[in-house]
C-alpha cells in the first residue's frame, strides 16, 4: 500500500522531464523510492526520488549551519575609542553596541618638579581591559584581543598626556616580574626618552622607569 503524505520536495537533479531546478513541488504520494508530484506541464507524474531533496531535511542542513562570525578590526574598535579623564572611563563600540568600564590609569604631580608628572595605574589598565573584553566580547580570539588592549593602552596614555598642560615630561615604572610587562614595556618604549631598570632594594623586585616626553603626542 503506498504511503501518501503532505510534504513537499525540492528538485535537485532535473534531469527529468517538465521539472525546473530549484523549484518546490507538492507531494501526491510517495512509493518506495518513487515520488509522484504535479510538474511543470500540469500533469501529475511519477519520478525516482534521487530527482529530489526533502525540503524539510534542506532547511534543517541550512538552519543547522553555524553563521560566519564577523569579527571586528582594532582599526575600526579604535576610531570609537574615548578616554573620559574626568570619570576615568574608558569607551568605545564594536559593530555599533558600545562599551563602557571604570579604568585605573591616572597621573599625578610629583616632588621632584612641577613639569615632571607620574602616570600611574598601568598594571591595572592592561589586567582591567583584558578581563573586560574577556567577559564582554567572549568571541574575540585572544590574539586580537590583546592586539584591541595594547592599542587602547597606547590611545589612554595618549590621552592622558596630551590633556594634562604645562608639563615637561611623564615618569613611569611598574616591576618586570607583573605578567604583562613585556607587551607592557613593548607599547611604552616608542613613547621613551630613556628608561631604566634597578632592584628594589625594600622589596627585592627589578623595577623599571620609563621617562616619557610630552611631544610624542605632538
Amino acid at each position: 500500500m503506498a504511503e501518501t503524505k503532505q510534504d513537499q520536495v525540492i528538485v535537485g537533479n532535473p534531469k527529468s522531464f517538465a521539472l525546473t531546478q530549484g523549484n518546490t513541488y507538492d507531494v501526491i504520494e510517495r512509493d518506495g523510492r518513487k515520488i509522484t508530484i504535479v510538474n511543470d506541464n500540469n500533469v501529475t507524474s511519477t519520478y525516482y526520488a534521487s530527482v529530489f531533496k526533502d525540503e524539510g531535511k534542506s532547511k534543517a542542513k541550512a538552519e543547522a549551519k553555524p553563521k560566519a562570525v564577523v569579527l571586528p578590526t582594532t582599526p575600526e574598535i579604535m576610531e570609537s575609542f574615548n578616554y573620559d579623564l574626568e570619570n576615568g572611563t574608558i569607551g568605545f563600540e564594536v559593530q555599533g553596541n558600545p562599551f563602557v568600564f571604570a579604568t585605573g590609569l591616572g597621573n599625578a604631580s610629583t616632588n621632584i618638579s612641577c613639569g615632571v608628572r607620574q602616570i600611574f595605574g598601568l598594571n591595572n589598565f592592561i589586567d582591567s581591559c583584558t578581563e573586560y573584553l574577556e567577559e564582554n566580547l567572549p568571541h574575540i580570539p585572544a590574539e586580537l584581543r590583546d592586539e584591541i588592549v595594547d592599542a587602547m593602552f597606547v590611545a589612554g596614555v595618549k590621552a592622558l598626556m596630551e590633556n594634562v598642560t604645562q608639563v615637561a615630561m611623564f615618569l613611569a615604572s611598574t616591576n618586570t616580574n607583573y605578567a604583562e610587562f613585556s607587551r607592557l614595556d613593548a607599547q611604552l618604549s616608542p613613547m621613551t626618552v630613556a628608561s631604566h631598570t634597578r632592584m628594589n632594594p625594600n622589596s627585592n623586585n627589578e623595577i623599571k622607569v620609563w621617562v616619557l616626553d610630552q611631544q610624542f603626542t605632538n
